[in-house]
């Protein structure tokens, strides 16, 4: 790798779970591109392999060389050949297989803990079936490394992965070296997932406390590999775990087309439209929405004052346990009343939901949001909807009773979506008064500036 200062830097976009529009990848990516762009950076986006070719990325090159994405670096050999399996069915068919294999795995999995002294032909074979649920051998460290060397990455450039789990950052460390850092780019990590979640917490080579301790001779010496969080709190916890690592906090950046006029319908005499955007996540409260709708159904539903639009296509082939059941209480309304939407949407499309709604819902469970961030709420904030968050949360920490509505118990959220629909007015004309001030500050460049600083926030 070569280190030619008269060329403009490159910044490779590392996005190994990038298959589609489902989720914020696409769009996360088209942003880090724009803004990339704008600072006379030359963007290069690294991808999964199986991602749709029909994206547009306007020009940008695109590499797709991952094979794993974040949620199959996580899973074992026996998840991830059922995943495969079912991604070639039918979406009924791919629910059974997923459901029998859910139930094998669970059938099998007090094998892992037999003694080993115990070699009958049963125990050998129970122990066999459960290794399939081990961790994979995750490639990911060693393809991003042959990408950087591939396409000449040096000491000017910079790497942004932006969304990475423990078992990625076990792999990237075992490929990084001292003098791969020195000679190449500024590797720049962010860490989206709370360190007390399953995930993060434990894994076969120790959890991500000791995976951050392992990095800290490679930051400090070459101060080329660099570690972000979205949200103050998040990175609080980090610093909590392994305080000798920094970490920097980095601004969520949103691009959403300018606010008109007016938006939504309570103006208009047409239903108030109460939006559920994204996809169907157990984390996300998905399975919350039956007891919300049964809630408003007499007084609003009914009545066409209101109606709710919900993006209900599956997160992950086959669906969650709960979420099928949460579809079909949701699938027997009429269209009028509430409208599925079942498949992913274009970024386009995606806006134009938001911006025509008048309440967004965010259901999500609060311990897995305690710290994390949600580009979803910033969307409608930054369009000035009203929103309806759990308390004690991010998410919470960013309204007031005046903008919007947070509960503290999942039973709870119906009755905050009665009081946000009550209340729509004034939350309302709140909303959208500080609608421009969430728009400045969640612009695309203040990513590029943040990743481009040498100075450490906390000072």
């Amino acid at each position: 790798m070569t280190h030619d200062m008269s060329k403009p830097p490159r910044l490779l976009i590392v996005d190994q779970s990038l298959l589609n529009t489902s989720g914020h990848h696409y769009e996360y990516d088209l942003s880090i591109i724009h803004a990339a762009n704008q600072a006379g950076i030359q963007p290069v986006l690294a991808s999964n392999k199986r991602m749709l070719r029909t994206l547009d990325f306007h020009d940008t090159q695109v590499l797709p060389i991952f094979t794993q994405g974040w949620s199959e670096a996580h899973r074992g050999l026996f998840s991830r050949l059922f995943l495969r399996i079912a991604e070639s069915l039918p979406e009924t068919l791919a629910r059974q297989v997923l459901l029998f294999a859910r139930r094998l795995k669970n059938l099998v999995a007090p094998a892992s803990h037999m003694a080993n002294a115990d070699t009958t032909p049963s125990s050998t074979r129970h122990q066999t079936i459960a290794s399939f649920s081990r961790a994979p051998i995750v490639e990911f460290g060693r393809e991003l490394l042959d990408v950087i060397h591939d396409i000449g990455l040096g000491q000017n450039d910079h790497v942004f992965i932006h969304t990475t789990g423990l078992h990625e950052l076990d792999s990237l460390l075992e490929s990084l070296s001292e003098p791969l850092l020195l000679a190449g780019p500024t590797l720049h990590v962010v860490l989206r997932r709370d360190p007390y979640e399953n995930t993060m917490a434990s894994g076969s080579r120790g959890g991500i406390a000791i995976t951050l301790s392992r990095t800290l001779p490679l930051a400090s010496r070459t101060r080329k590999l660099k570690f972000y969080t979205d949200t103050e709190q998040l990175a609080s916890a980090y610093r909590g775990i392994t305080p000798e690592i920094e970490i920097r906090v980095i601004p969520i950046i949103q691009e959403m087309p300018a606010l008109p006029p007016t938006s939504g319908a309570q103006n208009s005499g047409q239903p108030l439209r109460i939006l559920y955007a994204g996809n169907a996540r157990m984390e996300k409260g998905f399975n919350l929405l039956p007891a919300a709708a049964q809630a408003i159904k007499e007084r609003y539903l009914e009545t066409g004052r209101a109606q709710m639009i919900i993006q209900a296509n599956d997160s992950v082939v086959g669906g969650e346990v709960g979420i099928y059941e949460a579809r079909q209480k949701l699938s027997a309304y009429p269209g009028s009343q509430i409208k599925l939407i079942n498949h992913p949407l274009s970024v386009p499309d995606f806006h134009r939901l938001i911006l025509q709604s008048d309440i967004v819902l965010l259901p999500y469970g609060a311990d897995a949001y305690r710290n994390r961030s949600s580009g979803i709420l910033l969307q409608a904030l930054i369009t000035g909807k009203v929103v309806v968050v759990p308390a004690n949360t991010w998410l919470s920490a960013q309204i007031t009773e005046e903008t919007g509505r947070s509960y503290d118990t999942p039973d709870a959220f119906p009755q905050a979506l009665i009081s946000a629909i009550e209340n729509i007015g004034q939350l309302s004309l709140n909303a959208r008064a500080e609608a421009s001030s969430w728009r400045e500050r969640h612009e695309t460049h203040h990513l590029i500036s943040a990743l481009m600083s040498p100075a450490d926030p906390r000072q």
